[in-house]
């Protein structure tokens, strides 16, 4: 959907006024439609309404982004596991692409956000009865691993004394 906007030019030579058409920016909601209409998945149809639903709910054009990449990953996901329909996925499934993510060394972080980016579309679909909803009873839940302190890196003996020296005593 390119938008235009009329830019209208008199000549001073003659009385004839020209009008030429600026192409106006693309939405984000155009690119991503593009983008859908060229994927090869199961369940297009239901990403085109997924996205267009979250546009009407004028969310940011990153949350648009993020939502379409996670949801199409997925999808592309499922393909490669031979499901030619979106009615046909299992909780398994989900769990296979969170472990496809993991060794492809995401880090936590990134992994969550796509999945609640997935759990959001899953939702989507439940509520108009696409897929079952027995598959969102079981939550996935990722746990961040702890982070060692850091080092301290040993100072030379000799500076170490130095510093003990000059120690104020009030």
């Amino acid at each position: 959907m390119i938008q235009a906007s009329p830019n209208t030019h008199r000549s001073t030579s003659s009385e004839i006024e020209t009008v030429h058409y600026l192409p106006v920016s693309e939405s984000p909601i155009d690119r991503i439609l593009e983008q859908i209409s060229k994927m090869e998945v199961p369940g297009r149809e239901h990403v085109e309404h997924y996205m267009r639903h979250k546009w009407r709910m004028n969310h940011k054009p990153s949350t648009l982004t993020g939502s379409f990449y996670s949801v199409s990953s997925f999808l592309m996901f499922c393909a490669i596991l031979g499901k030619s329909r979106i009615r046909d996925i299992v909780s398994g499934d989900i769990e296979a692409f969170i472990e496809h993510e993991q060794d492809r060394g995401l880090y936590v972080t990134t992994i969550r956000t796509r999945l609640n980016h997935l759990w959001a579309f899953l939702h989507f679909l439940s509520d108009r009865e696409i897929i079952d909803g027995r598959i969102l009873k079981r939550k996935i839940k990722l746990k961040a691993p702890d982070f060692l302190p850091r080092a301290i890196r040993l100072m030379s003996e000799s500076y170490s004394v130095v510093l003990i020296k000059h120690v104020i005593v009030r």
